[in-house]
């Protein structure tokens, strides 16, 4: 994985020379800084104006994956012309196009039964709270003082074995754990189904997080990821010091779409 900026003059060439591309964004860590709590996550104004006015091109579509609820993530954006895949894909709307996964629907009373457990057995750890999104639940434990991470280690592993005989499946990203409906479904097949909605655009994903390391595989050979912060196991193609940096890639990328093909 190679640093973006050293590389941006030939980068923006194949970008401006694409005739059709799609813009395919995380939400937390990426177009908003990550805060102490999860409901203080906002969009700063400048971000709001570049996803705006790169949206108004004619050949340009943007779409935000977000493991947050398809509705709160609309409701942080506002933005009705865009494409918003929540649930880390789970559930996908925007301009033509409504999908929600069968098989998490059919799970979902599985999800909620887990979601009333867990909740419980987190009053015990200060500072862990449970965000129940319906078809997944999400343990942030960011706030979670040094001294009370090793009882909430093992919760986690409670958690894990009671769950392991039901169809959900556990994942983890930046202070998080996610239980998600045990399903074939992650943010990289909600990509690949708004990329064939859009007739096949050239897909460029700039994300943060382990969920995003899906796009980014499904993407390889066809398009051009760029992970927020350097990882050495990413997929990502390149990547960005980090989300103070988004806003310099949004300008920039908006000028190179500018440029005629």
């Amino acid at each position: 994985m190679r640093s973006l900026w050293p590389e941006w003059p030939r980068i923006r060439k194949r970008i401006a020379g694409q005739r059709k591309v799609l813009l395919l964004l995380d939400f937390d860590g990426t177009l908003a800084a990550l805060r102490g709590r999860s409901a203080a996550a906002r969009l700063t104004g400048e971000i709001r104006g570049l996803l705006v006015s790169i949206q108004a091109l004619p050949r340009v579509g943007v779409a935000i994956l977000s493991g947050r609820s398809l509705d709160d993530l609309k409701a942080r954006v506002d933005l009705p012309a865009l494409y918003y895949g929540g649930n880390h894909g789970l559930e996908i709307a925007g301009p033509g196009l409504s999908f929600l996964h069968a098989g998490a629907l059919a799970h979902r009373s599985i999800v909620q039964a887990l979601a009333a457990r867990i909740e419980g057995e987190l009053e015990r750890v200060p500072g862990a709270a449970l965000e129940n999104k319906g078809l997944t639940l999400s343990v942030h434990h960011r706030r979670v003082a040094p001294a009370s991470r090793r009882p909430l280690g093992r919760l986690r592993a409670r958690m894990r074995a009671d769950a392991s005989v039901l169809p959900v499946r556990w994942g983890a990203g930046r202070h998080v754990w996610d239980l998600l409906p045990g399903v074939t479904w992650h943010k990289g097949a909600a990509a690949l189904r708004i990329i064939r909605h859009l007739g096949g655009p050239f897909p460029i994903a700039v994300g943060d997080d382990t969920s995003d390391e899906d796009i980014f595989t499904a993407l390889k050979g066809r398009g051009l990821s760029i992970r927020v912060g350097r990882q050495r196991s990413s997929r990502a193609d390149y990547y960005l010091r980090g989300q103070e940096q988004v806003a310099r890639f949004l300008r920039e990328t908006r000028a190179a779409l500018e440029a005629r093909p």
